[in-house]
């Protein structure tokens, strides 16, 4: 989310915060109840689009890591006990093809990485279970490493996929935010002052609730930043 956006989410989560914690009051009026549960529910979408459209562009994140580093360990590995027997048979194709270091993998693209260990399974899958136990790979260790190969290759995404992903995620909220403005401007600001009578704290609460402030960061020209904030009514 942009700076305003932010800005405006809060807002949103804090007259919606009021409103429940005035909710008889609140069903006095009935338009402006649904209206305002509405409000909620949008709250909640933008917070689950907020999260996915946070995540690394890389495509990527958090224990997807672990899963990384744990495929390129098995890869090596294996391209290891692949290539010592490939030397045994004078097989230089297959040598060739296989030939893959820790250093090297580590410096290929993920897509790349999902192509060489899907390469190095292929060739583990052409010999029997006896010759790979000879170079010291179990029937348990092909086992993992397909297991890694999977779990990693179906939550890879390439950048060009996480970048579309966040362009869904920006128009999705662009969509939401559209609507939460319109409920406010259409119906929650023209019933508000109802509340004058009904439930004058609400009032004051809900008005000081829908008061969006933006912040600002300012260099003063020295290492720290100063934080200025600017209060709209919408």
């Amino acid at each position: 989310m942009n700076n305003y956006q932010s800005a405006k989410y809060a807002s949103y989560k804090l007259m919606v915060f009021e409103a429940d914690a005035y909710a008889t009051s609140v069903a006095l009026v009935p338009k402006f109840a649904k209206a305002i549960g509405r409000l909620k529910e949008i709250c909640a979408e933008v917070d689950v689009i907020r999260v996915e459209q946070e995540k690394d562009i890389k495509g990527v994140t958090g224990d997807k890591h672990q899963t990384l580093d744990m495929l390129i360990d098995s890869m090596v590995d294996v391209s290891g006990a692949l290539q010592s027997y490939a030397l045994e048979k004078s097989n230089n194709t297959l040598y060739e093809s296989i030939s893959f270091s820790e250093s090297s993998i580590e410096r290929l693209p993920h897509a790349e990485v999902v192509s060489a260990a899907s390469l190095i399974i292929k060739e583990a899958d052409k010999l029997s279970a006896e010759v790979l136990t000879a170079e010291g790979i179990s029937a348990d260790d092909i086992a993992e490493f397909k297991t890694l190969y999977d779990e990693f290759s179906k939550n890879y995404q390439t950048p060009r996929q996480a970048i579309i992903e966040r362009t869904n995620y920006t128009e999705n909220l662009r969509k939401l935010f559209n609507e939460a403005g319109t409920l406010k401007k259409d119906v929650l600001d023209k019933l508000i002052s109802q509340y004058k009578r009904k439930d004058s704290e609400f009032y004051l609460k809900y008005n000081a609730a829908s008061n969006v402030i933006l912040r600002h960061s300012k260099s003063n020209g020295t290492a720290e930043t100063a934080t200025e904030t600017e209060t709209i009514n919408e």
